[in-house]
Formats: structure tokens, sequence, C-alpha cells
């Protein structure tokens, strides 16, 4: 036995097995957002080996605080000795973004990019652009959401017909694999959440090869660029758990620079600003407008202006300067957030990271 084993052997005897860690669990049960508690446990799982309760522990930390330097170092080190290479790479440079001298980030990152590397000649979709551009997503990726992986098709079942959008035709289906979750050391391989249902998109005209300036365009997407969405509602919003959101149907999105003017105007009536229907150009504060609607349709658990027809009269009351009505009691806080985004003055509404940063306070206080 070594001392790495006699002392793992110690933590769990001395405390995981102790009263002093059944409190920490107690009190996680009824303050599940304590970030310190968080902390603490999950160390304490990460000094035994137990690796996915600690990523589990530092992952709902990061959840609450984005920028807390030490759970990136602690979980970009638990995804490296798990062999999750991409992710690893995300949190170190999400650390180094903060801390951009951190000595060990940079060296760590460097170490995890060249074992990542060596990761590249075990698959192939088959299209050299295809694996450039997963390999090089893999390499740029800056959070655990950015990593892009091949999925060959024969690992989907169950595949059946959603609906049919302007850019192509919405598939459900059954992943096989799953998504990898933590690294099997016993037995050399990933080990992987099977049997998940996901959304799988046909792109009209896609049955010809992939265009690398089609590969190039989701490179840009995947970026930290300014982009506009041009089409976010709630229908476009999908929950993985109570926790973690994710916007898709990025087929209107284009970069703040490109001119957002159009003939026509793309959308779902209720989540467009003012501004876009009678000037017919869209900005980033047309998505803070439609983030506005999305707020008010999660206080009142109704679709936003759902007892009124959705028509040219709903357009016109609405640069007049009608807006949902919450006849629901909601914290004052996150009611004058709301009314700031639905603001007629787009100049007077918050950007997106100032939304983030009144979010992340509010979920913090309350915690």
């Amino acid at each position: 036995m070594t001392n790495d084993d006699i002392d793992k052997e110690l933590w769990e005897a001395c405390w995981i097995n102790s009263k002093a860690f059944d409190q920490y669990i107690d009190k996680l049960k009824n303050k599940p957002n304590d970030t310190c508690m968080l902390m603490s446990r999950g160390k304490a799982y990460l000094i035994i080996g137990r690796y996915e309760e600690a990523h589990t522990d530092l992952t709902r930390l990061l959840e609450i605080e984005s920028k807390n330097t030490i759970a990136l170092k602690y979980r970009g080190e638990i995804n490296y000795m798990v062999r999750r290479y991409s992710e690893s790479i995300a949190d170190l440079e999400n650390l180094l973004t903060i801390k951009p001298d951190d000595a060990w980030a940079r060296e760590t990152r460097k170490l995890v990019k060249g074992l990542l590397k060596k990761e590249f000649g075990k698959w192939t979709s088959g299209n050299p652009d295809i694996d450039n551009f997963i390999q090089q997503m893999q390499l740029k990726a800056r959070n655990s959401k950015d990593v892009v992986e091949w999925i060959p098709f024969d690992k989907f079942t169950n595949i059946k017909y959603l609906t049919k959008g302007g850019f192509g035709t919405v598939f459900k289906a059954i992943w096989t694999d799953g998504y990898i979750i933590s690294w099997d050391s016993k037995n050399g391989q990933c080990k992987r959440n099977p049997q998940r249902n996901v959304c799988l998109k046909n792109l009209n005209g896609s049955k010809e090869s992939i265009k690398i300036e089609f590969l190039n365009e989701r490179a840009f997407c995947n970026s930290r660029s300014h982009l506009m969405h041009k089409d976010f509602h709630s229908g476009n919003i999908v929950n993985e758990n109570m926790y973690s959101s994710f916007i898709t149907d990025f087929g209107l999105c284009r970069p703040v620079s490109q001119d957002s003017s159009s003939a026509e105007i793309f959308g779902v009536l209720p989540y467009i600003a003012p501004e876009v229907l009678y000037t017919k150009k869209y900005t980033q504060k047309s998505d803070i407008y439609s983030f506005g609607i999305i707020m008010s349709e999660v206080f009142t658990g109704y679709p936003p202006y759902h007892d009124i027809p959705h028509n040219e009269d709903l357009a016109i009351q609405v640069c007049l300067g009608h807006r949902p009505k919450i006849r629901c009691e909601v914290p004052q806080l996150l009611l004058d957030l709301m009314n700031k985004c639905l603001d007629a003055k787009p100049q007077t509404q918050p950007t997106a990271k100032e939304l983030r940063n009144m979010l992340e306070q509010y979920t913090k206080d309350v915690a």
C-alpha cells in the first residue's frame, strides 16, 4: 500500500465517515446553494479520489459563482485526472481569463492540450474539414458546454420527426452512448450517461458535403463574438435540468457588425421588440427585450398576451407601450429587472453581461 492509499483511507475514516461530514450533507439539503459548504465538500471528495462527487459539487458552485477561481482550478484538475481534456482546458481558459498570471493554469493548460491532441487520431468523421473543425473547437473550448464531439449516426436510435422550420427539419432521438461524465480508471475507458434524449437537425441542402464556410460559421457562433439571435422566445429554450438551460435555433443569428436591416420581420410576434416592429432593424437589445418577455412568461406561467389575438393590432399596441401584466407576487428586484428589459428605449435596457451579473448576485443573496 502506497502513502497515497494510506492518506486516502485516513481521509475516508476521519472525514467522510465523521459526524462533521454528515453535517455538511444535512446543511446542503436545507441550503443547496451554500457555496462555502459546496467548496468544502467538493475539496474533501477530491482529496479521497471520489471525483464524480467532487465534480458535481464544484459544478453547482460555479453555476452560482461562475468566476470562482478556486472552483475552476479544482474542477480543471479533476477533468484532467479523469481524461476529460476538453473540459479541463475550458476550465483553465476561464481561470486564465480571470487570473492571466496564474503560472499553474498556464502550464497545466499546455500539458492538457498536448494530451488532447494525442486523442485526435482515435476517431474520424470521414471528412477532413469536419475533423479539423471538431479538433479546433475542442482546443478552443472556453467552458464545458462548448466542447464538440463527433457522434456516428448509428449511435442514435428511435429517431422520430418533430417539426420543420425555415432552415431544416428537426427530429428527436435517443443517443445510446450519451455524453462523457468521468474516466473509469479501472476499465481504462470513459463512463457515459447512456440513453439520452436529444434533438437532431437536418439542415436544408446538407445531403451534399458540408462546406467549410458552414463550419466556419458554426465556429464563429461558438466564439464569444457579439451576436444577435433574432428569434429569441421560450420555444427556443430547452432545459437539461432545473439549473441548466440552453438557447437553440440559431438559424437567424447574425453578428452585430453585420447589417441587420430586413425587408420583412422574422420571429414570434409577442417576443419581438417594438423598435424591430417599426424599423425592421434588429440589435442585441432586441434580444434583451425578448428576454424580458420570457421573464414575464416564467413569472405568470402563461404565454405572453395569451388572451388577445396575435395580429397587427397587438403589434401597434406594443409599439405604443403595451406590455404583459404581472398579477402575481414576484420579488421586486426581478420585477424591476424585467421592466428594464422591456423599456421602450433600448439604450436604457441592461446588457447581457449586466443581466447575468444581477441574476448571479440575486441567486447568491437568496442562497
